[in-house]
């Protein structure tokens, strides 16, 4: 049995290093993500979306007003992504400082507390 290391997806194009064929989610739509950011978010707020991928949420949320910086681990995913600040990064290699709006900031360390950091992220982001 393959471990996840030698785990390699298939598809059309470029396979990226987490398996996903960049052909196959450039193609893909948004499911209504886009406007549930906005309305939780509010207008104009800066998002980050971890896992960006082809901009299937950044790009509507880019049109939408939103200044948003996009991460993912293939330049070939970020390559699709618009209007957007790109940050060509595995994840748990990013470093983010959360600022929320009272002007309070916390250090995520993903490799230390993943789940608590992730969830500040977006508890900043909805209380802008």
């Amino acid at each position: 049995m393959a471990g996840i290391s030698d785990a390699y997806g298939t598809g059309p194009g470029v396979i990226t290093p987490d398996g996903c064929a960049v052909e196959f989610y450039a193609r893909l739509s948004d499911f209504g993500e886009p406007a549930i950011v906005h309305d939780a978010a509010g207008a104009g707020a800066s998002v980050l979306e971890l896992g960006s991928g082809t901009g299937r949420i950044t790009n509507p949320l880019v049109a939408l007003g939103h200044r948003v910086v996009a991460v993912d681990e293939s330049p070939e995913m970020l390559a699709h992504v618009r209007g957007a600040q790109t940050v060509c990064a595995r994840i748990e290699d990013v470093s983010v400082t959360v600022i929320d709006a009272n002007g309070a900031s916390a250090q995520a360390d993903w490799a230390v507390d993943p789940p608590t950091m992730a969830t500040m992220v977006i508890a900043a982001a909805i209380a802008r």
